[in-house]
């Protein structure tokens, strides 16, 4: 989800670091739920990648247990309607669904509610041309078909009040595409001629569906790339605002660790300075909901293969100062959740393998520890009910 290291900004800036390396214990035995917190924070945790094909029973209980382990009390899974929906309307894939309530069990299990994130297009409800679709044969995501909105925004509707119907008592929040605004080298998660009337008559057809059946699962509207106040005010302006609980944001930092000074010309690529504008946005547009940070974090691959590059001491000191400083500063944010957990590759020279917390096979960077001093610090309050752990029903 990050492709995004390569976009130019200013200014590096110099800043301390500290982080001690060390093992990690797992713990199976159930988390407490934390709690709301005083400082606005209820939600914190990480970004997982627990439905992505090839992902063993056992990877999945692996990065459960550690996030349990950790304190954490969320963690941010995708789901993807294309693997969900791939025949037509009114058909759910039994072997998807299955590994899909085996997570959310086993999330709930160990007391940890998820921000399930609906994105990509089923060929057959795409607006990709005939050229790519191709009768939907072959390797059509590899054709970018998956990426273009929609035809009828109903269709999305649906799959998100069925995830919300099935789930909805039971995890985080269900979160509305991702990043419908990013655009880098000229590929974009949500292809269509104005994203962002796309994405809106999407968002207001999915949030009435989704209430119908869950009205107290929290919807998640925005997932904006960096904090695009500029993209948000496009949103507004075709009417999304009533339509969610809460505006979701990116609000990636770059390289430098969170609050340092910054050119303000750049402060869509900032933290602090990019949540103060997306709130002025919303305040200026009448929102009063609350910010879910959903993405934030940093990479470690190699310094100097990439601008976005930080040591391993440094992914760690950012991502410990990240929580407090969030809690200090911005009451109406309600969740941070790092991205990401696991590493996504072995490369070291590639910005994208490299923001994971533990490596690609499972071994503690220092941000590990340190995000578990976070988590811990945040969920020392007093207990709040923890999502109910029963089975989800079979397959349907």
């Amino acid at each position: 989800m990050r492709l995004r290291a390569r976009l130019a900004t200013a200014v590096a800036a110099t800043t301390a670091v500290l982080a001690a390396t060390a093992g990690f214990a797992v713990s199976t035995a159930s988390a407490t739920a934390a709690p709301a917190a005083p400082t606005g924070l209820a939600h914190w945790g990480t970004n997982v990648h627990l439905m992505w094909s090839g992902t063993t029973t056992a990877q999945v209980d692996l990065e459960l247990d550690l996030l349990a382990s950790a304190g954490a009390n969320s963690a941010r899974a995708d789901v993807s309607w294309s693997s969900l929906q791939v025949l037509g309307k009114g058909t759910w894939e039994k072997g998807y669904v299955a590994r899909l309530d085996a997570l959310v069990d086993g999330a709930a299990r160990r007391g940890i509610g998820l921000v399930l994130v609906l994105n990509t297009t089923p060929c057959w409800a795409s607006t990709a041309p005939d050229t790519l679709q191709q009768d939907c044969t072959g390797a059509y995501w590899d054709r970018g078909v998956t990426r273009y909105a929609p035809a009828d925004p109903a269709d999305f509707a649906t799959a998100a009040a069925w995830l919300a119907g099935r789930y909805g008592d039971r995890v985080a929040a269900l979160e509305l595409w991702n990043e419908p605004n990013l655009v880098l080298d000229g590929v974009t998660p949500l292809i269509a001629p104005d994203q962002a009337a796309a994405y809106a008559g999407m968002v207001k057809a999915a949030y009435p569906a989704v209430k119908a059946v869950a009205p107290q699962l929290p919807v998640l509207a925005g997932s904006l790339s960096f904090a695009d106040d500029a993209f948000l005010q496009r949103l507004y302006a075709h009417g999304i605002r009533g339509h969610y609980d809460a505006v979701s944001v990116h609000p990636y930092n770059e390289w430098r660790a969170p609050g340092a000074p910054h050119d303000a010309r750049w402060y869509k690529y900032d933290y602090v300075l990019g949540l103060e504008a997306v709130r002025r946005a919303m305040t200026a547009a009448g929102d009063t909901s609350p910010v879910w940070v959903t993405e934030v974090g940093w990479t470690s691959c190699t310094v100097g293969a990439d601008r976005w590059c930080v040591t391993r001491e440094q992914q760690a000191a950012f991502t410990e100062a990240l929580l407090p400083l969030t809690a200090e500063r911005f009451p109406w944010v309600r969740a941070v959740l790092v991205y990401g957990l696991r590493d996504k590759g072995r490369d070291a020279t590639y910005t994208e393998d490299n923001f994971g917390l533990i490596d690609r096979d499972n071994r503690p960077k220092p941000a590990w520890d340190a995000a578990a001093r976070a988590f811990r610090a945040l969920a020392a309050g007093a207990a709040q009910p923890a999502p109910s752990a029963s089975p989800t029903a079979a397959p349907t």
